[in-house]
């Protein structure tokens, strides 16, 4: 519908300008301010983003089933949808995915996704976007959406709620309230079946963990759902981003009749769709790079064995399988030789000329920076993960239980790792185990030539967890557990493995100091604990070490090893 007719009416606070006098030249002027104003480099379909990556025809057929499910209801009541997983579950190529398709059956509204390059994580740009697409993808708001900014041109610089309201809603209830348009003609008045399935109705919102601010996460979130309560607002809103705190917290304080949830893990099957990802990309290269004549003849590679190798360490996750095959893919280099680098690498290998790991080490990176410096005591992440990377034994990694290995509350450990549940699965639970999402993590922490000063170092690990162990040994468990499980109790763990922890700490000095000021308490404890075959096994590994001249001081070595096996026979 055009306004063709429309002679400087008001509605509400609505103003239309005169349609007889150079309306469109007047439309298009203010049009253009609100585009100024938005992030136009957020669309799914920008140049800017380059090649975004998309789902294989053959993959994510489940999650994205149920989310067009979602999208083409007519009676959902729930008109937000938060998909959800940990970073690189691919959640930003599923969101590309649904965008394009819903774009191509003209169901899409907008789409606004979030990255912290390129300015596109300013929260702030989010309505003038929408707003932006919206005039072209519900094309009869276009001219009441620039008379509100012809009546108020300050309105660009306003709250995002005034905006929303502004540039979103009124000009939405205008059309519903003063148009014929077919699409609109049977929208009802109440919430539930306002629109059609083939009239654009979906905004996408990715990564809105993304965004610069934690804070106008929250708002953004509380801010759509207030704008749902009109009637109006007949949009659904895809929300996608890692489960971050504030996320989390803003979801959980909504009516669970507003919104609906969906989570990235082991219910749709990913390592199948990583395989058949690998496959194809595999196929790909044999078709296509430089080398491909002589790839094509290598009926056996990949093996079946590597293939399987890349499906284990992506741990679910798409990110690992798509940053590997992207280095593997190297038209400069024979794609035999880059598999079999990435499958042999280990940590601590040099890696002088590139890394695979580039794309994936700069997001751990960045989750990691922005954790540490929202709650500044890195030494209790670190200390959480040396436990995770090098403590023995699921049942000593729960909540309760890590906590009490590492002498501090329970709250006082989960509180120390709410900005990291995008790498980590942490339960509510207290007895279950608490553990990195995704296994190139812990490669990550391991090796210190991509983590820098993340670094988990082996040595100083083992070290720390060693006097960990003698101080716990030394404490009388104020709580009597009834015990199910050796490793379950931190005080019986740290009888259990106290010695190797002191092996692998390459026999630490200043750890074998403080055996030595209590060392008889020690090896009483130790000597009447039901697993002495263990700490007897551990003796015979640390004569093995002793005779290693580059490990320590020998003497100081020989000293401890006497003194230790001098106390337990004098026990015995």
């Amino acid at each position: 519908m055009s306004f063709q007719n429309a002679h400087n009416f008001s509605i509400g606070t609505i103003y239309a300008v005169d349609g007889r006098s150079g309306t469109a030249d007047r439309t298009d002027h203010y049009i253009k301010e609100i585009r100024n104003a938005a992030c136009l480099a957020a669309s799914h379909k920008s140049a800017e983003r380059g090649d975004p990556p998309k789902c294989h025809p053959e993959t994510r057929t489940a999650v994205i089933k149920d989310m067009m499910s979602w999208i083409d209801s007519k009676d959902t009541r729930e008109r937000i949808m938060w998909l959800s997983g940990p970073a690189g579950a691919g959640k930003t190529t599923i969101a590309q995915t649904v965008a394009e398709r819903c774009d191509k059956e003209k169901k899409l509204v907008s789409s606004f996704f979030f990255s912290r390059n390129a300015g596109r994580d300013d929260g702030e740009k989010l309505i003038p976007t929408i707003a932006s697409q919206m005039v072209v993808s519900v094309p009869n708001t276009k001219e009441v959406v620039a008379s509100q900014i012809q009546q108020d041109e300050a309105l660009l610089t306003y709250s995002m709620e005034i905006q929303m309201e502004r540039l979103i809603i009124e000009p939405l209830d205008y059309v519903r309230t003063h148009t014929n348009v077919e699409n609109t003609k049977s929208h009802s008045t109440s919430q539930v079946g306002i629109h059609h399935s083939n009239v654009p109705h979906l905004v996408v919102i990715d990564g809105l963990d993304e965004c610069k601010n934690p804070t106008v996460q929250s708002r953004i979130i509380k801010i759509i759902a207030g704008a749902l309560q009109e009637k109006s607002m007949y949009f659904q809103f895809l929300i996608t981003s890692r489960p971050e705190l504030e996320i989390r917290n803003t979801f959980s304080s909504m009516d669970s009749s507003e919104w609906t949830g969906l989570v990235l893990d082991d219910s749709y099957d990913p390592d199948k769709d990583i395989e058949t990802y690998l496959r194809h990309e595999f196929s790909t290269i044999k078709r296509t790079h430089t080398l491909k004549k002589t790839l094509s003849n290598d009926v056996n590679w990949p093996s079946q064995k590597d293939l399987k190798t890349l499906v284990n360490r992506s741990s679910g996750q798409f990110i690992y399988a798509s940053t590997v095959m992207k280095y593997i893919s190297n038209d400069r280099q024979d794609p035999r030789h880059s598999l079999l680098t990435i499958i042999e690498l280990k940590r601590g290998e040099s890696r002088k000329k590139s890394s695979p790991y580039t794309e994936l080490d700069a997001l751990y990176t960045f989750i990691l920076f922005t954790a540490t410096d929202q709650i500044q005591e890195y030494e209790v992440i670190s200390s959480v993960f040396q436990a995770l990377l090098f403590l023995s034994g699921i049942s000593i990694k729960s909540s309760q239980s890590l906590s009490g290995f590492l002498g501090m509350e329970v709250d006082t450990l989960k509180l120390s790792l709410v900005d990291l549940h995008s790498l980590m699965v942490i339960p509510d639970s207290n007895e279950t185990e608490i553990r990195f999402s995704h296994a190139s993590f812990s490669d990550f922490l391991k090796d210190s030539s991509r983590s820098k000063k993340y670094h988990i170092e082996k040595k100083a690990a083992h070290s720390a967890l060693g006097h960990q162990c003698i101080t716990l040994i030394q404490e009388v468990p104020q709580i009597v557990m009834q015990k199910e499980i050796f490793h379950q109790y931190p005080h019986d763990y740290a009888k259990s493995v106290l010695f190797e922890h002191i092996v692998q700490s390459l026999f630490d000095e200043s750890l074998l100091y403080e055996l030595n000021q209590c060392l008889p308490d020690i090896i009483h404890q130790l000597i009447t604990h039901v697993h002495l075959e263990r700490q007897l096994s551990n003796l015979l590994d640390m004569h093995f070490y002793l005779e290693k001249p580059s490990v320590g001081s020998v003497s100081m070595k020989l000293f401890y090893y006497k003194l230790i096996l001098s106390n337990i026979g004098f026990i015995i």
